[in-house]
């Protein structure tokens, strides 16, 4: 079946043999976007776990053939190979990498092993032909930020940016202020933060009852220039988050 094409200069239908539209990006505000680009990140970050492991695995392999590796490392290993042929997964690595559809992070024991993680990410990038951010965007340290959250890992604690706390807070007190209007744009917007920020509160979902309901039907319905109603229990629940 041919496709009808239609001409924005002309406004009108012309006939065309084209039978497929091949994008090379995809498409701002289509729902599929995002679950496609993640899943593109994982298989990247799959075949650099692949690419790591085929060098890690030697080395391991050496330190059990060794006579001067330390009786607790060779424990060690032995404990995350079994986990390993239990699991079906590779369980004996001493890095880790995670990927939020184009922003990635690495955590990795030793400089010398997270220098060679970073050359193999690097041979990776250029095979796969991928742009890396700008020089100013890298980080490298045991102190970083990642999706809006700084980590101090020799601390072991992570913290949300200050930004977005207050961002979150004058949104929240502008709700509770009877004398101020509040959007329903601006309140989409807050509702997306404390979704980013639910880690912040264990992931309990039950911080977002009562913060969707009718004004998110009313906003949907009349545009994001509705006003926004809160209701008692909506109240208790901005209360919970402020606390």
């Amino acid at each position: 079946m041919n496709n009808i094409v239609w001409d924005f200069k002309n406004q009108n239908q012309e006939r065309s043999d084209t039978q497929f539209i091949s994008e090379l990006r995809l498409g701002f505000g289509m729902s599929l976007s995002p679950a496609i680009a993640q899943r593109l990140s994982c298989a990247i970050v799959h075949l650099l776990e692949e690419e790591f492991d085929a060098e890690e695995m030697p080395r391991f392999a050496a330190m059990e053939k060794d006579p001067h590796t330390p009786r607790e490392i060779l424990e060690w290993i032995a404990t995350r190979r079994k986990l390993s042929l239990e699991t079906g997964t590779n369980q004996l690595r001493l890095f880790c990498a995670m990927m939020y559809t184009d922003d990635i992070a690495f955590i990795c024991v030793g400089v010398k092993r997270a220098a060679r993680l970073l050359l193999c990410w690097h041979r990776l990038t250029v095979k796969l032909g991928l742009k890396m951010a700008m020089p100013k965007k890298r980080q490298f340290g045991s102190r970083f930020c990642w999706l809006g959250f700084n980590f101090f890992a020799n601390l072991g604690l992570m913290a949300a940016k200050p930004e977005k706390i207050e961002r979150a807070t004058a949104t929240i007190n502008a709700l509770l202020d009877p004398t101020k209007d509040v959007t329903f744009g601006t309140y989409r917007s807050f509702i997306g933060l404390c979704e980013h920020l639910m880690i912040i509160v264990a992931n309990d979902r039950s911080h977002m009852y009562h913060m969707y309901g009718k004004n998110f039907a009313r906003g949907y319905r009349m545009g994001p220039g509705a006003i926004v109603t809160v209701s008692d229990a909506m109240r208790k629940q901005l209360l919970r988050w402020y606390s």
